[in-house]
């Protein structure tokens, strides 16, 4: 006869005791849901853009919005994940970027350009998750990627000032955050849908803001 403590039992959303096989069954249709729900949302932001909400993606999804909500608790952790595998890339990019030998100045620009196409080609989802952060002013901008990228911007400038190639006017801690602010999503999309630039016109200018830190030759 089995020992009472070889069942390994929980209670299910019932109230009554699940067993092991049950407890995996669960986590598998809780895996299925999940994947449905970011599955829904890429076909959101694909078809709508920026606008749609955590009612929308349960719709689109064919589950309850607390479902939505179990896996991701607000709009910001649901782009997150849509954005994860290629914030992780353009991260992993800089990373090599980072230790490449180039001039600092140089890799930081190489960096900035992938940071522009990560933005460019993320920017609904990127406007849809400022619009998030908005709503929660508590939480920090640099944070996550963002603090990474910025960390690594940063170094490349103090390490430009320190051979001399940083304009001596220039401080790095000032220059990161105006080259960071240079790439904000709602800004590329305002340049781009409003003002009618090309995403070449404003890879350009962005450059040339970088150059201009350089110190005169």
């Amino acid at each position: 006869m089995a020992r009472v403590w070889d069942i390994k039992l929980i209670l299910g959303s019932d109230g009554q005791p699940t067993s092991a096989e049950g407890v995996r069954r669960m986590r598998r249709d809780a895996d299925q849901n999940r994947v449905a729900v970011l599955e829904a949302a890429r076909r959101l932001v694909d078809r709508c853009g920026a606008d749609w909400t955590v009612a929308d993606v349960a719709d689109e999804a064919s589950v309850g919005k607390g479902t939505v909500y179990r896996h991701y608790p607000d709009v910001g952790a649901l782009c997150s994940a849509l954005l994860d595998d290629d914030s992780r890339e353009v991260q992993s990019r800089a990373m090599a970027i980072a230790v490449s030998g180039e001039p600092a100045l140089r890799r930081a620009d190489r960096i900035l350009d992938d940071l522009l196409s990560f933005t460019q080609r993320n920017r609904a989802l990127l406007c849809r998750a400022g619009r998030n952060r908005s709503a929660a002013p508590d939480r920090p901008r640099h944070a996550g990627a963002g603090a990474f990228h910025r960390m690594s911007l940063l170094t490349l400038l103090r390490e430009a000032a320190r051979a001399g190639d940083l304009h001596p006017d220039v401080t790095p801690e000032y220059a990161v955050d105006a080259l960071l602010a240079a790439l904000d999503p709602a800004l590329i999309a305002y340049q781009e849908g409003t003002v009618g630039l090309s995403s070449e016109q404003i890879r350009a200018g962005l450059r040339r803001l970088l150059a201009g830190l350089a110190a005169p030759p």
